[in-house]
């Protein structure tokens, strides 16, 4: 039970048929853990459930059973929103653009990339990382009215409130920051069924991102000594588009993370590549706990599956 000057807030996170919510407690600058959950939805969450009005009970349904079995404290809830059901794309332009401008600028360039009429989508965008003087970058994102209408609909429907929307991709970098701060370069790889998404974070700060993407090649998705070539690769390419113009000798760590994290990968990876170090990423090894024991036990089984939901709530 809450104290008093104690607040209480909700990381919640869907990938494929799985629900996932982090509630943390807070006073003053002090974050406490306080429950871990996840339970198994009937349908996925993709974009087949966009055109399926019958499936809104079954989320509704879904938030609300996980929340009052695992004595979850209803109230605000923070959404980090699955990469695969966004358009993302990192553009530059100069630094002395003004803001009209800078908007024309980036509708243009997202027109570009989007598969659909432009009233279809919500656009936002954040500044990250410049890479050369006299540019500014910025990670522009378009996201479907109709999935927005989607998640508004069942929060409302819920017993929980939504107050933000997030891409995961980002939470993730923030739950780095919080607990693990880093000085330097360091990656993000989130492995997933027949993904591998790697993030590259500067000095607590989004750089740049890609996969490496197995949809047509099951064998090579399950052979982690493949895998970790490929990423190897990956980041050799990455590294080389930022060397530069950022400072790379000292980037070595590589956290691992995700649904399909597995501990072969880490040590396939670790004999392949002299240039990084592999390392399992448990985001809540310096976070304050205060847990039940069915949110110790996934703790203790599954905590690289819960990066983002934690990155919802710092």
């Amino acid at each position: 039970m809450m104290t008093n000057g104690e607040m209480s807030r909700l990381g919640v996170y869907f990938y494929g048929n799985m629900l996932r919510i982090v509630e943390a407690q807070s006073e003053k600058d002090a974050l406490k853990i306080v429950r871990i959950a996840e339970t198994k939805t009937e349908n996925p969450f993709d974009f087949n459930i966009l055109e399926d009005q019958t499936v809104y009970p079954e989320f509704v349904s879904a938030i609300n059973n996980l929340v009052e079995k695992k004595g979850i404290m209803p109230g605000n809830a923070n959404l980090a929103l699955d990469h695969r059901m966004v358009i993302e794309q990192v553009v530059s332009f100069d630094s002395d653009l003004n803001d009209s401008i800078l908007q024309e600028h980036l509708e243009w360039e997202m027109n570009q990339f989007l598969i659909s009429p432009r009233d279809d989508y919500n656009i936002d965008f954040e500044q990250i990382t410049s890479l050369k003087s006299g540019l500014d970058r910025y990670l522009v994102v378009a996201v479907r009215k109709k999935l927005i209408k989607f998640l508004t609909d069942i929060f409302n429907k819920s017993i929980l409130n939504l107050t933000k929307i997030d891409l995961d991709k980002l939470a993730a970098v923030r739950a780095l920051d919080i607990t693990q701060p880093q000085n330097s370069v360091v990656a993000l790889v989130d492995c997933e069924e027949k993904n591998y998404d790697i993030t590259l974070v500067y000095n607590g700060k989004f750089l740049l991102s890609d996969a490496v993407i197995y949809s047509d090649n099951d064998l090579h998705s399950e052979d982690m000594n493949h895998v970790a070539l490929d990423l190897s690769q990956l980041l050799d390419r990455l590294v080389g588009q930022i060397k530069d113009s950022i400072h790379v000798d000292n980037f070595r760590t590589v956290y691992f993370f995700g649904d399909k994290f597995n501990r072969k990968l880490l040590n396939d990876f670790e004999k392949l590549s002299n240039s990084y170090q592999a390392v399992y990423l448990n985001p809540f090894q310096d976070v304050q706990l205060e847990l039940d024991l069915d949110s110790q036990n996934l703790v203790q089984e599954y905590s690289e599956r819960f990066l983002y939901c934690l990155g919802m709530v710092v």
